[in-house]
């Protein structure tokens, strides 16, 4: 039995990421209206969705007690700042990511453009070291590093003419589409990165470097140019992993696939070659 938590209505249409602040309070990214809110629960059921950090339906790029913020992406909580509760945030169309102090709601810019920073739209973790974070921009994923603003990519081409088309392979070449909106990670080796412009999942092997596509009869290929239609998902988006399965979340339905993912868990990868 499934329960609404709210009601997706015309001041809250587009909502990107969700975050449990304790087991009464989760925290909205309000991706449309330029905010993020905070939802307020009562015996489980919603209730009393209201702003939290932001002018909501005011689009801008300001920090400190009246931030404003400019398609929000997802976040994460800061694991570094231990006494002071923050969450990271990624500011898509402000092309920065922004610390959010949720006690007294101000925001500070940590990174932003003039640092290589464009369009970030998913924030994630590296399971080996909280001082990194792995980014999603267009054409790319990038790994930041919070104490040092450093940034390196990781793969993909970014927006240069070399970005065009899709790729597989070693991650110095290969390529992807302009959006990507979610990366997970499988465990501490493989990641996977919705491709959501170019019908794709894809696997990365961040010890190899190398990109691989999900197909979806369970089996991994290796693409030098489009999808065929076996490797191919109408506009992916979210992409979840629990121990036995992974979860695809599309334009048009929401896809267990087949098998325990023993295919990218072993460290013998099963590739194929498909070309067109």
């Amino acid at each position: 039995m499934c329960n609404a938590l709210f009601a997706v209505s015309q001041s809250l249409p587009k909502y990107d990421d969700l975050l449990f602040t304790g087991p009464t309070a989760v925290l909205i990214s309000d991706r449309d209206n330029y905010c993020i809110r905070i939802l307020k629960r009562e015996k489980g059921n919603g209730s009393d969705v209201t702003p939290k950090v932001g002018t909501c339906g005011k689009r801008g790029n300001q920090d400190g007690e009246n931030a404003m913020f400019s398609r929000l992406g997802n976040f994460v909580w800061d694991k570094v700042s231990f006494i002071v509760p923050k969450i990271i945030v990624a500011d898509e169309f402000n092309d920065a990511l922004r610390s959010v102090e949720l006690n007294r709601h101000v925001t500070t810019t940590i990174i932003s453009r003039v640092s290589g920073l464009t369009r970030p739209r998913y924030l994630l973790y590296d399971p080996d070291s909280n001082d990194y974070l792995y980014i999603s921009m267009p054409f790319q994923i990038s790994r930041f590093h919070i104490p040092s603003n450093t940034l390196q990519v990781l793969t993909g081409k970014g927006q240069s003419t070399a970005s065009i088309g899709i790729q597989d392979g070693p991650f110095s070449t290969a390529t992807f589409g302009v959006r990507i909106p979610e990366i997970k990670m499988v465990n501490n080796t493989f990641m996977v990165a919705s491709d959501a412009r170019s019908n794709m999942v894809r696997l990365l092997d961040l010890k190899n470097k190398k990109s691989y596509t999900i197909c979806s009869d369970g089996k991994i290929a290796q693409l030098k140019s489009a999808a065929s239609p076996i490797c191919s998902f109408l506009k992916p988006h979210a992409v979840s992993f629990t121990k036995d399965h992974l979860y695809i979340g599309s334009a048009s339905n929401i896809r267990k696939m087949p098998g325990e993912n023993k295919f990218y868990l072993s460290a013998t990868l099963h590739t194929e070659s498909i070309q067109h």
